[in-house]
């Protein structure tokens, strides 16, 4: 077991790195003089890779092996290629901020978020303590009509032809690199026939590989039959078992 000590002692390294980082940056935006420009730089780039390396060692006491298992398989990642990841219920949000985490703060593309089990609202307030950046995520909203959350397209969870209507949309209005996530595809054999979820993540995957658009699903044992299971890793191009 890994103290709170040592949890903590990473966490204000890392805040410390973020706010040295900041501060030369801001100098940068004034100095004009060439060598002392160059010195900041390397000194910037240096603070980079203390921030990348202090975010890892973080991850890893927070949420243990998942942790490298999902940041390995999502380096594997091509432009063109769909994952599905598979997790427990217990290590649900988890896969959520690892997954965000790697590809919106360190990757820097945009997710459309769709979000099936958690209203939008209780999604960002638990990504803001994380320091996910926000900003760059845009969201579809099936789990609740009423969250008052922005930024939000609502859609049904048994309307699978409505919802891939809204993803299609979204991704034409969302401009520069981007993902499609799906944080529970399996709650939605809740709400609609096997044939139709299969279906509806056929087409997903097939229209995102046209429009060279990753795309992550996320499926929660607990709510998936294993040949459900079995037909959703046979059409993604890679799997990721948490």
């Amino acid at each position: 077991m890994i103290s709170e000590n040592l949890l903590t002692l990473i966490e204000e390294i890392l805040n410390q790195e973020k706010r040295a980082k900041e501060l030369y940056e801001k100098y940068l935006e004034t100095i004009k003089d060439k060598p002392i420009v160059e010195g900041l730089t390397r000194i910037l780039n240096d603070e980079k890779e203390h921030i990348k390396l202090a975010s890892e060692v973080l991850g890893l006491i927070k949420h243990g092996p998942s942790y490298s298992r999902v940041r390995i398989g999502l380096d594997e990642f091509s432009e063109t290629s769909s994952i599905l990841i598979s997790c427990g219920i217990e290590s649900y949000l988890k896969v959520n901020l690892i997954v965000l985490k790697k590809l919106v703060n360190e990757k820097g593309l945009k997710c459309i978020y769709v979000a099936i089990n958690k209203p939008v609202s209780s999604l960002i307030e638990a990504f803001k303590r994380e320091d996910i950046q926000t900003e760059k995520l845009f969201f579809i909203e099936c789990s609740t009509v009423n969250s008052g959350a922005e930024k939000r397209i609502l859609a049904k969870l048994d309307n699978l032809t409505n919802l891939n209507m809204s993803i299609s949309r979204l991704i034409e209005d969302t401009p520069g690199r981007k993902f499609v996530y799906l944080d529970a595809i399996s709650a939605l054999y809740i709400f609609n026939p096997a044939n139709v979820v299969e279906r509806f993540a056929h087409h997903l995957i097939a229209s995102s590989k046209s429009k060279r658009i990753k795309l992550v699903l996320v499926a929660v044992n607990e709510e998936i039959d294993k040949r459900s299971m079995v037909a959703l890793t046979t059409f993604c191009d890679g799997k990721i078992e948490v």
